[in-house]
């Protein structure tokens, strides 16, 4: 079974924060927690998410437990560290994650500095084994060999929003943040900021403040939001441009918002909501339940043509030094939309 890159993230349920001590160890094979789910998902927004953003499109056994972000598997130097949740809820194997993986780079949403683990190989056997033409270094904002954060699971796009976020939302006032199928350790770093009012939603995803689909939000009045964030989710939309239509409606006027999918090279994009054979989804929009493969100039026209003024964001604005310390890949570009005043 495989878990993917570009869908949607999946909080874990951690139940109660008091329990019995439990012991992760050599989780080669998946976890229960990661089991019950991922893998049990049907449908968010209109569509088959089968896992989410927990993992890289890796067999099981590479990743391990999303509940901890420990992994160990082929091609890399893991120890076989165990992971020990006391029953205080205090999360020993963030502590020995630090230390196995320390390394000279940062993960920003944790402060741990880190060796960053790639998801080359197995991603790479993937794409080649249904027949996908690109190469993992053709798409931008992917730094798969320097990926994922080992101590708190953080992808390189989520170190990306936190860098936008610090540098672009100061703590000078209140702000009401809605963010659609979070991902755990981005979400984690945006509720520690007082500054924030800040919401998750999805049609799907379990742990999530409010169960909405993006192509459809009544719950939510026009100009609710000062700010968003929807990463890599109008590729699983069956009608990106509802959603797009949504998303403007529920902003405040000058409000601002992320938006991001997989970018393949200029004219690669390529769309069909009618295909349900997973193998030819994997085939011709990179992944299981994705309905489309997105190019530059047709997300941002589309983004437009919603209404929004988007503006693309690289390591110009951020620093090359910056995309380094961080293992976000040179060729990063961040669309932020702006809704006018």
């Amino acid at each position: 079974m495989l878990v993917r890159l570009f869908g949607c993230p999946r909080p874990v349920d951690r139940g109660p924060q008091r329990r019995a001590p439990v012991i992760l160890a050599r989780n080669t094979g998946g976890c229960d927690a990661q089991k019950a789910t991922c893998g049990e998902q049907i449908g968010r927004h209109g569509r088959r998410s089968p896992v989410g953003n927990c993992a890289a499109a890796l067999p099981r056994r590479t990743l391990g437990c999303p509940a901890t972000g420990w992994k160990e598997g082929k091609g890399n130097d893991d120890r076989g560290t165990q992971v020990l949740m006391l029953d205080n809820g205090w999360d020993v194997g963030r502590s020995v994650r630090r230390l196995v993986f320390r390394g000279p780079l940062r993960c920003n949403l944790c402060g741990s500095g880190v060796r960053f683990r790639s998801v080359t190989g197995e991603l790479g056997e993937t794409f080649a084994k249904y027949g996908f033409p690109y190469s993992l270094d053709d798409f931008e904002t992917l730094n798969h060999r320097q990926y994922r954060c080992p101590v708190c699971g953080s992808a390189d796009r989520d170190r990306l929003y936190g860098l936008y976020v610090d540098r672009f939302l100061p703590p000078d006032r209140v702000r009401r943040v809605l963010d659609f199928a979070p991902s755990p350790s981005l979400s984690r770093y945006l509720r520690g900021r007082a500054d924030l009012d800040y919401r998750t939603a999805d049609l799907m995803m379990a742990g999530v403040d409010d169960v909405v689909d993006i192509t459809h939000m009544p719950n939510y009045a026009d100009g609710s939001f000062e700010f968003f964030i929807c990463s890599h989710v109008l590729e699983h939309v069956s009608d990106d441009a509802l959603a797009l239509k949504e998303l403007y409606r529920v902003l405040t006027p000058g409000g601002r918002g992320i938006v991001m999918t997989p970018i393949a090279p200029e004219g690669s994009f390529d769309e069909d909501p009618s295909v349900v054979d997973e193998s030819e989804r994997w085939r011709r929009f990179a992944q299981g339940d994705h309905v489309r493969l997105y190019d530059r100039s047709t997300l941002c026209a589309r983004i437009r043509n919603s209404g929004f003024e988007v503006t693309a964001l690289d390591s110009r604005t951020f620093g090359q030094e910056t995309f380094a310390e961080h293992a976000i890949a040179e060729n990063s570009v961040l669309y932020v939309v702006e809704k006018p005043a």
